[in-house]
C-alpha cells in the first residue's frame, strides 16, 4: 500500500508539475517579451518628458541657428551678371568671398540673437553658426571681373561683366 501511495504521489507531482514546465526557448520568448514591454514604457516615459522640457518652438529657434548661411539671388542684366549676398544676421568681420577655380566661395558667420519676455522673466539665446557656399562661375561672363558692392546695408552685390560677343 505505502508503494502504491508513493508512485501515485510520484505520478501525481510529475503530472502537476509537467503541464508548467516550459521550454528554454518558451522561456526566453517571455523574457524577451517582457523586455520589449519595459523599453516601451522607458520610451513612453521619455517622450512624455522631453516633451514636457523642449518644445516645438525651441527646435524652431534652434534650426534658425542652423541655417545655410545668406541666401544667394541670381540676376542677369544687359551687361552684367550680378549675385544678391543677404548680409542679414551675418558677421561682417567673419565674412570671406572669393573668386578661383571657376568658383565662388563665399563664407562665414551668422549671428541670431533672440529675446523672449514672459511673465516678468527675460531670456537671450544666442545661435553663431558657421557656414560656406560655393557655386560656379556663371558662363559668359569675366570672372577676373569680379567686384564686390554694397547696395544697402543689408545686401552686398557679387559682380561679373559679360563677355562681349
Amino acid at each position: 500500500m505505502k508503494t502504491l501511495m508513493i508512485l501515485f504521489s510520484a505520478f501525481f507531482l510529475s503530472t502537476a508539475f509537467g503541464q508548467n514546465t516550459k521550454t528554454l526557448d518558451q522561456e526566453m520568448a517571455d523574457s524577451f517579451a517582457r523586455m520589449r514591454k519595459m523599453m516601451e514604457s522607458h520610451s513612453k516615459m521619455m517622450d512624455q518628458m522631453m516633451n514636457s522640457l523642449v518644445t516645438d518652438q525651441d527646435f524652431a529657434d534652434f534650426g534658425n541657428g542652423l541655417n545655410s548661411g545668406p541666401e544667394l539671388v541670381r540676376k542677369d542684366e544687359n551687361s552684367e551678371v550680378h549675385y544678391e549676398l543677404n548680409m542679414d544676421g551675418v558677421d561682417r568681420n567673419s565674412l570671406n568671398i572669393k573668386v578661383e577655380n571657376g568658383m565662388i566661395s563665399v563664407s562665414g558667420q551668422s549671428r541670431i540673437e533672440n529675446i523672449k519676455e514672459e511673465n516678468n522673466m527675460k531670456s537671450k539665446s544666442v545661435s553663431i553658426s558657421s557656414f560656406s557656399k560655393s557655386i560656379p562661375v556663371p558662363e559668359g561672363v569675366e570672372a577676373n571681373s569680379f567686384q564686390i558692392e554694397e547696395k544697402d546695408q543689408k545686401t552686398l552685390l557679387l559682380k561679373f561683366k559679360k563677355v562681349k560677343i
